[in-house]
C-alpha cells in the first residue's frame, strides 16, 4: 500500500509539473525583443550609376529594431516593428567631380505591423517569419560645395514593407537570444531644394538587415 501511495504521489507531482509547464507555454503569448546590426543597401539604393535617376549611392549602414509579437494560437500571431536605419552616402564619388564637395547621410524611421508564423525546431529553439507593412519617414542627404549647401535635405513619408525571419534560442524560461535577417523597402519621394528650385527625387530604399538581439516572453 505504501508503494502504491508513493507511486501515486510521484505521478501527481509529474502531472502538476507538466501542467504548469504547459500552462506557462500557453500563457506566454507575447514577446518583446530588441535587435541591431548592419544594413546592406541593395538595388537602386546602393547604385552609383550616374545615369540612374533613382541611384542612392548609399553605403552599408546600421539598423535598430523594437519588436512585439502576440500569438493567437501556437503557430500564428501578429507582429509589430518599430525600426530605425542610417546610411552614409558614398561622397568619395563626388570628390571626383568637385574636391570641395560633401554629403551627409540617409536616415529613416517607421512602424510596421503584419502576420507572424512560428515553428518549433527544438524545445528551446523556434523560428518565426513576418510579413509587415506600414509607414516610414525618410531623410535625404544634404549636399555641400565649398562650405555652402546647394542641395538641401528633405523628409518624406511613404509606404514601407518588410519580410523577415528569426531564430530564437531560449536561455531561460522567459528570455531568449535571437538571430534575424530581413528585407525592407520604402520609396520616399523627396522634394529637394536644388539651388533655389524645388525638384522631386524618388529614392528606392531597399536594404537587407542582418541582426542579433535579445528578448523576453510573457
Amino acid at each position: 500500500m505504501k508503494k502504491v501511495l508513493v507511486l501515486v504521489a510521484a505521478l501527481l507531482v509529474c502531472f502538476v509539473v507538466t501542467a504548469q509547464d504547459k500552462r506557462a507555454s500557453i500563457d506566454q503569448k507575447s514577446a518583446f525583443s530588441i535587435n541591431i546590426g548592419p544594413s546592406l543597401p541593395v538595388g537602386d539604393f546602393e547604385s552609383t550609376n550616374e545615369d540612374n535617376p533613382n541611384a542612392g549611392f548609399a553605403k552599408t549602414g546600421f539598423n535598430f529594431n523594437l519588436n512585439y509579437d502576440y500569438k493567437f494560437i501556437p503557430n500564428v500571431g501578429l507582429g509589430a516593428n518599430v525600426f530605425y536605419g542610417f546610411h552614409n552616402i558614398q561622397d568619395e564619388l563626388l570628390h571626383n567631380i568637385a574636391t570641395n564637395s560633401s554629403a551627409d547621410h540617409y536616415q529613416y524611421v517607421g512602424v510596421l505591423i503584419g502576420p507572424m508564423f512560428s515553428g518549433v525546431i527544438t524545445p528551446k529553439t523556434n523560428i518565426n517569419f513576418r510579413l509587415m507593412g506600414g509607414v516610414a519617414r525618410s531623410n535625404s542627404p544634404e549636399f555641400v560645395l565649398n562650405g555652402a549647401t546647394f542641395v538641401e535635405g528633405d523628409w518624406a513619408s511613404a509606404f514601407a514593407w518588410k519580410l523577415d525571419g528569426d531564430v530564437r534560442f531560449s536561455f531561460s524560461k522567459n528570455a531568449f537570444f535571437m538571430l534575424n535577417v530581413g528585407y525592407l523597402q520604402t520609396r520616399p519621394d523627396f522634394k529637394v531644394n536644388f539651388l533655389g528650385e524645388i525638384e522631386n527625387a524618388e529614392i528606392h530604399v531597399s536594404v537587407i538587415n542582418l541582426n542579433a538581439g535579445v528578448g523576453i516572453k510573457f
